[in-house]
């Protein structure tokens, strides 16, 4: 291909079963069938960069292949435009024969390094290894895969790592990409060199340690806490258990563990409200954070080395200053937590760093009562939210924690270089479009260093109208993926969230481009609920977060204000029409789970350890059908249960963690569907 610009001859290695990773297969056969009759030309050419007019339409194509295309129809991620151009430029090629594993090995570790962000890198580093890499070369593609990988990576000639192609979730590809490529080097007796710090970070955590003496201490006196609390019935709870789990809390920061602080911190604002009569705090609840507390502790008390220092948290965020960062804002949502504290986090993604990142503006339970929030409230580095959610933008001087969240606030500057338009292409590639990915995504919480994922951005085909759950007190909006697979989004309509309720009741689905949802756990079951969308307002796309966009912002101008109001009324009437307080599970697992957990409220609530007759039996056939239905942990949880004489209750919070963590599965026990 001589005299071809390089970027060019990249699209030489996109065959149609790697265009197929990228855009699917379904798309790629609507290419080919389109390509006999829509005519393809260059419309313009660089050195680094071309666009070919594909119809009336024009792409941009250049060296990272049909993923960093862009295209100017509706269509979110690689459209059948972009695959046209695609095909064009490929077959135009006079193909030469290229040694595409020599390429490869080729590359220079610290610059590929440097592409995929620090935060992928040392995922890789943590990853990569020597044994059971497959490496088949083949045309212009290097296949890769290894045991453990979900799906294989596919290197192309010309490409580098922006280039290859995998079906991995799109926040981790950039990791994914990058072990694979190491993998390579390893395989073939390369050397290979991570930057400086990722080496020593990835020894870090293999490195032997356990608690201090006064750590120790601190992990003793907070499960003593917490089991006392316990023993004396959830329903006894006072002011005098909050504040010795609070002092607890407190020891628990001095020493050093973080983690164990936040916990048992939000512990001790549960038990604080339910002795106030807060009737939103329920003995569940409570009996819930006790039993979290307690489960940390014998954690804390077990682990080592890397599972250890993700155990320990942080004791304060140490902000540093940090070169510019490119941000695409995701979304943004309000909270507020058990112990009182509230404020907005928005969240955002590191176009450099390949990586979500969140920023959050809040106070401390009765500090700062003039502090607000607000779409047009000054939040973030002096901006309002509705400004910053407007579009991507660079932030100067940022201030980055260990954890990478950024300082709201520090001299941070953000600047705009051009209008404030949403980047759909940015937005989209980022986005999960099969709702099969998901599992990969580790959503919910059966982790107790809480590094699960909290949030994602879907990408949905079809999005229908929202309806009312009026048993379960929800919203339900069904969104549907590019293979077919429909995926249920709930919203709870609790107080708190009155103003998301209401803008998911106007909202104009038919507009919705993009969805962030947050994974939630309510009682027995994971939940889905979206924290903020991406709307076509007179055919503009518009950022909008669900807590805090004045409804005007998306509210359809047919409706008068009078019928508006009537609808959310009505709405609003039959969800207060039904407030349950128990559910009946249909399967199996369901049911054995929610019969065990009805015993253990009564033994938390009560302070009564000695088992009655019918409690006893309950959970001796429960443990039976726990262990026919492979529920092994907590088949051995209810056993600890049923011993002689009184009931422990290290053994009665630890089967409520087991259920609790069972609920925050996306496997986990199936819940009644209506």
């Amino acid at each position: 291909m001589t005299g071809v610009d390089d970027w060019v001859a990249v699209y030489a290695g996109y065959d149609d079963d790697a265009l197929a990773i990228a855009a699917g297969a379904g798309t790629v056969r609507r290419a080919v069938k389109l390509q006999a009759s829509t005519p393809v030309d260059w419309q313009s050419r660089g050195a680094t960069a071309g666009e070919v007019r594909v119809g009336e339409l024009v792409v941009r194509l250049d060296g990272g292949g049909p993923r960093t295309a862009r295209c100017p129809c509706p269509a979110t991620g690689t459209c059948v435009h972009v695959l046209l151009a695609s095909r064009w430029v490929r077959d135009g090629l006079a193909v030469q024969t290229t040694d595409p594993l020599a390429e490869l090995l080729g590359l220079d570790p610290l610059t590929l390094c440097r592409s995929a962000g620090i935060a992928a890198t040392r995922v890789a580093a943590g990853r990569a290894e020597a044994t059971g890499t497959q490496v088949t070369a083949a045309g212009r593609q290097v296949e890769i895969s290894w045991p453990g990988a979900a799906h294989p990576v596919v290197y192309v000639a010309g490409g580098g790592l922006a280039g290859m192609l995998s079906a991995s979730p799109p926040a981790e590809r950039s990791a994914v990409h990058l072990e694979a490529v190491c993998r390579v080097f390893l395989d073939a007796g390369r050397a290979w060199s991570w930057p400086p710090g990722v080496a020593e970070h990835v020894e870090s955590l293999h490195r032997p340690r356990t608690l201090s003496a006064a750590q120790s201490d601190a992990v003793d006196s907070v499960a003593a806490t917490v089991e006392a609390v316990a023993g004396a019935g959830v329903a006894h709870a006072s002011a005098d258990a909050a504040d010795r789990l609070t002092a607890t809390a407190h020891a628990a920061r001095a020493a050093g563990l973080a983690l164990l602080a936040r916990r048992t911190h939000d512990a001790a604002g549960l038990v604080g409200g339910y002795a106030r009569h807060q009737t939103d705090v329920t003995e569940r609840s409570v009996g819930a954070a006790l039993a979290a507390c307690l489960a940390l502790c014998e954690a804390l008390r077990r682990s080592t080395g890397g599972a250890l220092e993700s155990l320990l948290g942080r004791t304060r965020r140490e902000f540093t200053a940090t070169d510019t960062l490119r941000l695409v804002p995701l979304g943004a949502r309000t909270w507020r937590s058990t112990s009182g504290a509230r404020g907005t986090t928005l969240t955002v993604w590191d176009v450099d760093g390949a990586e979500s990142r969140s920023v959050t503006s809040a106070r401390a339970s009765g500090a700062d009562r003039g502090f607000t929030v607000g779409w047009d409230v000054p939040t973030f580095w002096g901006r309002t939210v509705e400004s910053v959610c407007a579009g991507p933008f660079r932030l100067h001087a940022p201030r980055l924690a260990a954890d990478g969240s950024l300082a709201a606030t520090g001299g941070s500057v953000l600047s705009r270089e051009a209008s404030d338009v949403v980047d759909l292409g940015a937005l989209s590639a980022i986005a999960v479009d099969r709702w099969a990915d998901l599992h990969h995504r580790g959503l919910g919480s059966a982790r107790l260093d809480d590094t699960a994922a909290r949030s994602v951005l879907l990408r949905p085909q079809e999005v229908r109208p929202v309806r009312i759950d009026e048993v379960r007190q929800h919203l339900v909006w069904d969104v549907v993926d590019t293979d077919g697979s429909s995926l249920e989004l709930r919203q709870r309509a609790t107080p708190e969230r009155r103003r998301r309720v209401d803008a998911l009741l106007e909202l104009p689905v038919h507009e919705v481009v993009l969805v962030l949802v947050d994974a939630v756990v309510d009682e027995r079951e994971l939940l889905l609920e979206p924290v903020s969308v991406v709307v076509r307002v007179a055919g503009v796309p518009r950022l909008l977060a669900l807590d805090l966009a004045p409804h005007d912002a998306y509210r359809p101008a047919a409706h008068s204000w009078k019928e508006r109001q009537a609808l959310l009324d009505a709405a609003h009437a039959a969800l207060e029409r039904h407030r349950p307080e128990h559910r009946t599970a249909g399967s199996a697992v369901h049911r054995v789970c929610a019969s065990v957990s009805d015993v253990v409220d009564q033994v938390l609530a009560t302070g009564r350890r000695r088992l009655s007759a019918d409690q006893r039996a309950t959970l001796t056939s429960q443990a039976a059908v726990a262990r026919d239905c492979a529920l092994a942990t907590l088949a051995s949880s209810v056993d600890a249960m049923l011993a002689d004489g009184d009931v422990p209750v290290a053994a009665v919070l630890r089967t409520r963690f087991v259920l609790d963590r069972a609920a925050a599965l996306p496997s986990g026990p199936d819940t009644d569907r209506d």
